[in-house]
């Protein structure tokens, strides 16, 4: 057995290269071969939900009522974004932001501080910018 996966069998020689499962699509771990990017127990980005809206349009990330954070995370007393910054010039990627990390274990929507809501809206609460979409169990 692979001491680096745990799963897989390995070679006479003791390794195993894991090009096999990089090229059926299949997770890749440490030990694979150069130049391959570990994805083991990563979200993808298909994974991640998007935020669909944002009403903070004092946010840098902010632009016509979407968030273009690359992703976000959710934390603190009260689903405040912790990416919400305000500085005085604008930034991010051409697409919606994503939620990346949520450190509220308390929402209905957190698996494993991993946000699994379809969407998520920011905009005012508690604080400037808040997950609108936190639900308590």
């Amino acid at each position: 057995m692979c001491r680096l996966c745990g799963g897989c069998e390995m070679r006479p020689s003791g390794f195993r290269s894991h090009a096999a499962d990089l090229r059926e699509g299949k997770p890749q771990l440490g030990g694979g071969p150069n130049g391959a990017v570990p994805t083991w127990g990563m979200t993808s980005l298909q994974d991640m939900p998007q935020i669909q809206t944002c009403a903070v349009s004092s946010c840098s990330y902010n632009a016509e009522s979407s968030c273009h954070a690359g992703a976000i995370t959710v934390g603190g007393d009260h689903a405040h974004c912790g990416t919400f910054v305000e500085i005085s010039f604008r930034g991010g990627f051409d697409r919606n932001g994503m939620v990346g990390a949520c450190h509220r274990s308390d929402c209905v929507h957190n698996d494993k501080l991993e946000c699994h809501a379809p969407g998520v809206r920011v905009g005012p609460g508690t604080d400037a910018a808040d997950c609108l979409t936190y639900e308590a169990r």
